[in-house]
């Protein structure tokens, strides 16, 4: 019983490593303005403002998860500039 509760104890620290941080980019990272939707669409195809503290938040996300996705809402059209303003923020 002993040796049993020494090896569930050893995996413990394995498990609280494992942490995957999903976020949002629009309106989370991303200055976008949703609610509005024409400036909604200006932003998302002109702008690459991020909220600030972004990048430095981004790193040190990265840093202490094992796995990090940001999702958007944004049409699959968008992807290549989504793909961007995370390149430009890193």
């Amino acid at each position: 019983m002993k040796a049993l509760l020494i090896v569930f104890l050893l995996q413990i620290p394995v498990f609280s490593w494992a942490v995957t941080i999903i976020s949002d980019l629009d309106d989370t990272l991303k200055i976008t303005n949703v609610l509005d939707r024409d400036e909604a669409i200006r932003n998302a195809l002109y702008s690459k403002k991020a909220f600030s503290g972004f990048p430095d938040l981004l790193f040190e996300m990265q840093t202490y998860a094992s796995d990090l996705y940001i999702l958007s809402g944004s049409p699959s059209f968008l992807r290549r500039r989504v793909n961007s303003f995370l390149s430009h923020h890193k």
